[in-house]
C-alpha cells in the first residue's frame, strides 16, 4: 500500500519507464482532478481517501494493470464526492476511464446487499458473488474492487479500526472466492493472509513464528548444501 509520505510524482516517474507521455499525463491528471476532492477526509474504517487510492493505484500497479485501471483507482471516490461527477469526468477523460468507474460504482451499490441477509446465508452469499461477477463486464473492474479490499485489510490489520473484524469476515465470504474465481491468485492469497490475521490474531502469531522457525532451518540447510556444492564442484 502507499505508505505515509508516500510521493505521487516519484511514483509517477517510476511509472514513466512503461508509460507513453500521453498515459502519464492522464494518470497526473487524475491525480489533480481527485486529490483536492478528497482533502483529509477519510473512509468510515478510518484511513483517509488519498492514502486509499493511492494504495489501491500501487497494488494494481505491481498486477502490471493498464493506466487508465490506475486512473480508475486515483479516481474511486469522485463519485461520491462531486455533483454530476459523470459530465464531469467524461469532459476530462477517456471513456474507458469513465466506464470502469462506473463499473466499480455499480459493484459498491451491489455489495451493500450483504447487510440485507436472509436466513439462507450461503444461499445470499453465492448469489451476490454471481452479481458481482455478472456486473463485471470488464476483468480491470473486479482487479479495482478487489485492490480496494486489499488495501482496507491492510490498512485495518495492524490496527484497531471501525468493522475491522465485519471486514475481514465479508472479505474471506466474498471477496476472496471472488478472487479465485477470477484466477487471481496473489490477490485471494493476500485477502485471506489478512482477513485470518484479524479474526484470529493468536492463531496466525503462532503459525507465523512456526513458519519463520522453519524458514530459518531450511536457510541454514541450503546454506550447507551451497557450501557442499561449491567444495565438489
Amino acid at each position: 500500500g502507499a505508505p505515509a509520505g508516500f510521493d505521487p510524482e516519484g511514483w509517477l516517474a517510476a511509472l514513466s519507464v512503461t508509460l507513453s507521455a500521453a498515459e502519464a499525463g492522464t494518470m497526473r491528471q487524475a491525480l489533480d482532478f481527485a486529490l483536492p476532492l478528497y482533502r483529509e477526509d477519510r473512509l468510515s474504517h478510518g484511513e483517509t481517501i488519498s492514502n486509499h487510492a493511492l494504495g489501491m493505484a500501487v497494488t494494481l500497479a505491481a498486477m502490471r494493470l493498464d493506466y487508465e485501471s490506475l486512473a480508475a483507482a486515483i479516481l474511486f471516490a469522485v463519485p461520491g464526492r462531486l455533483e454530476n461527477y459523470g459530465d464531469k469526468l467524461r469532459e476530462a477523460f477517456s471513456p474507458a476511464v469513465v466506464q470502469l468507474l462506473e463499473g466499480v460504482a455499480r459493484m459498491s451499490q451491489i455489495q451493500l446487499l450483504s447487510g440485507s441477509v436472509g436466513t439462507d446465508q450461503e444461499a445470499h452469499t453465492e448469489a451476490l458473488r454471481k452479481m458481482l461477477l455478472a456486473m463485471a463486464e470488464d476483468i480491470r473492474v473486479v482487479l479495482i474492487k478487489l485492490a480496494d479490499r486489499i488495501q482496507t485489510l491492510r490498512f485495518v490489520a495492524g490496527r484497531e479500526a471501525p468493522g475491522r473484524e465485519a471486514a475481514a469476515q465479508e472479505t474471506l465470504d466474498l471477496f476472496a472466492p471472488l478472487a479465485s474465481r477470477r484466477g487471481v491468485w496473489q490477490a485471494k492469497w493476500e485477502l485471506e493472509d489478512l482477513a485470518f490475521r484479524i479474526l484470529e490474531p493468536k492463531l496466525y502469531q503462532d503459525l507465523a513464528r512456526r513458519l519463520d522457525e522453519r524458514h530459518a532451518n531450511r536457510e541454514r540447510y541450503l546454506s550447507k548444501v551451497i557450501a557442499k556444492l561449491k567444495q565438489e564442484l
